[in-house]
């Protein structure tokens, strides 16, 4: 029986395998010219390579115009959000001074953001407010006048009173 030199998986019985293998190899009679197959093969994997790039540079330009368009477009929907909260500002002032309007009372001291918020807001501050005007009638319920000084006098209330009185009443008039 003969050596097995051959690799595992190989058919050994016969020589098949190897026969055929020497019909591959050159031999003296074999008319292939192998330097022209591989200068065929090389030009080939050439053309494949130049045929590779061009398609590596259409996909990154293609990547490029990609990003740009996704660039314009977040652009586009940064502006759109800044306009929404443009216009819902602008809705919450404008819903605010009718408000104020409407209760009469100032706009920026109002909060809240719907209407039935900003009138309790407002409720709130002419009940403050009607307090104050209530117990500033109760002290005195006649009003001071202030008189212009001319040049080098002091003003000087119809009543008198220090210039921090004076004040500290203006400031109760206003609510």
């Amino acid at each position: 029986m003969a050596t097995d030199n051959a690799p595992h998986g190989a058919n050994t019985a016969n020589n098949e395998g190897t026969d055929q293998q020497q019909d591959r190899t050159p031999q003296g009679g074999d008319d292939t010219d192998w330097k022209a197959e591989a200068r065929k093969w090389e030009s080939r994997a050439k053309e494949n390579l130049a045929k590779a790039k061009q398609h590596e540079d259409a996909a990154r330009r293609l990547a490029e115009l990609e990003e740009r368009d996704k660039t314009e477009t977040q652009k586009l929907q940064d502006k759109l959000a800044a306009a929404e909260k443009r216009a819902k500002d602008a809705e919450a002032a404008l819903l605010r001074h009718q408000v104020a309007a409407e209760k009469n009372v100032p706009a920026d001291l109002l909060t809240g953001g719907s209407r039935e918020e900003l009138e309790a807001a407002a409720d709130k501050l002419l009940a403050f407010r009607g307090d104050n005007d209530q117990q500033g009638k109760q002290e005195e319920p006649q009003k001071q006048r202030l008189e212009i000084p001319d040049e080098g006098k002091q003003a000087n209330a119809a009543g008198g009173g220090s210039t921090a009185e004076l004040f500290a009443e203006a400031v109760e008039d206003l609510f």
